[in-house]
Protein backbone atom coordinates (compact mmCIF):
# COMPACT_ATOMS: atom_id res chain seq x y z
CA UNK A 1 0.00 0.00 0.00
CA UNK A 2 2.72 1.97 0.94
CA UNK A 3 4.36 2.03 -2.59
CA UNK A 4 1.11 2.92 -4.57
CA UNK A 5 0.86 5.56 -2.56
CA UNK A 6 4.09 6.99 -2.38
CA UNK A 7 4.14 6.36 -6.52
CA UNK A 8 0.87 5.30 -7.75
CA UNK A 9 -0.77 2.30 -9.48
CA UNK A 10 1.81 0.74 -12.09
CA UNK A 11 4.90 1.07 -9.88
CA UNK A 12 5.49 -2.37 -9.36
CA UNK A 13 5.35 -5.44 -11.70
CA UNK A 14 6.10 -9.23 -11.66
CA UNK A 15 9.08 -10.35 -12.69
CA UNK A 16 10.76 -13.29 -13.42
CA UNK A 17 14.24 -12.91 -11.98
CA UNK A 18 16.35 -13.32 -8.74
CA UNK A 19 18.90 -10.87 -9.23
CA UNK A 20 19.80 -8.26 -5.91
CA UNK A 21 20.71 -5.84 -8.11
CA UNK A 22 19.94 -1.50 -6.93
CA UNK A 23 20.51 1.59 -9.66
CA UNK A 24 20.01 4.87 -7.96
CA UNK A 25 20.18 7.11 -11.13
CA UNK A 26 20.11 11.29 -10.53
CA UNK A 27 21.37 14.09 -12.24
CA UNK A 28 24.75 14.19 -10.56
CA UNK A 29 25.42 10.15 -10.12
CA UNK A 30 24.64 6.52 -11.38
CA UNK A 31 25.01 4.04 -8.24
CA UNK A 32 24.49 0.20 -9.27
CA UNK A 33 24.42 -2.41 -5.84
CA UNK A 34 24.92 -6.21 -6.79
CA UNK A 35 24.40 -8.24 -3.78
CA UNK A 36 23.82 -11.73 -2.63
CA UNK A 37 21.57 -10.83 0.05
CA UNK A 38 17.56 -10.86 0.21
CA UNK A 39 16.20 -8.01 1.86
CA UNK A 40 15.38 -10.48 5.28
CA UNK A 41 17.46 -11.13 8.09
CA UNK A 42 19.50 -14.29 7.92
CA UNK A 43 22.47 -15.66 9.54
CA UNK A 44 24.39 -16.30 6.27
CA UNK A 45 27.47 -14.01 5.18
CA UNK A 46 26.32 -11.92 2.19
CA UNK A 47 27.94 -10.61 -0.36
CA UNK A 48 27.97 -6.48 -1.74
CA UNK A 49 29.85 -4.14 -4.43
CA UNK A 50 28.83 -0.71 -4.93
CA UNK A 51 29.70 0.89 -8.21
CA UNK A 52 29.70 4.04 -9.47
CA UNK A 53 30.72 3.44 -12.88
CA UNK A 54 28.03 5.02 -15.17
CA UNK A 55 28.53 2.28 -18.10
CA UNK A 56 27.76 -0.05 -15.03
CA UNK A 57 24.79 1.67 -14.37
CA UNK A 58 23.45 1.35 -17.88
CA UNK A 59 24.15 -2.25 -18.59
CA UNK A 60 21.74 -2.91 -15.29
CA UNK A 61 19.33 -0.51 -16.42
CA UNK A 62 18.41 -1.65 -20.03
CA UNK A 63 18.24 -5.55 -18.92
CA UNK A 64 16.02 -4.38 -15.59
CA UNK A 65 13.54 -1.62 -18.19
CA UNK A 66 13.36 -4.79 -20.69
CA UNK A 67 11.51 -7.08 -18.46
CA UNK A 68 9.77 -4.25 -16.94
CA UNK A 69 8.56 -3.60 -20.48
CA UNK A 70 6.85 -7.24 -20.83
CA UNK A 71 5.93 -7.72 -17.28
CA UNK A 72 2.55 -7.94 -15.66
CA UNK A 73 1.42 -5.14 -13.23
CA UNK A 74 0.86 -5.92 -9.99
CA UNK A 75 -2.19 -5.33 -8.44
CA UNK A 76 -2.64 -5.42 -4.76
CA UNK A 77 -5.73 -7.03 -3.08
CA UNK A 78 -8.04 -4.17 -1.50
CA UNK A 79 -8.93 -4.88 1.78
CA UNK A 80 -12.07 -6.11 2.37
Amino acid sequence: RMLFTRFGRGSARLMDTHAKVYVVHGGLFDITILSSANLTRNPRIEATVICADIEVSRFHRGWMDALWARADPFEPVEDQ
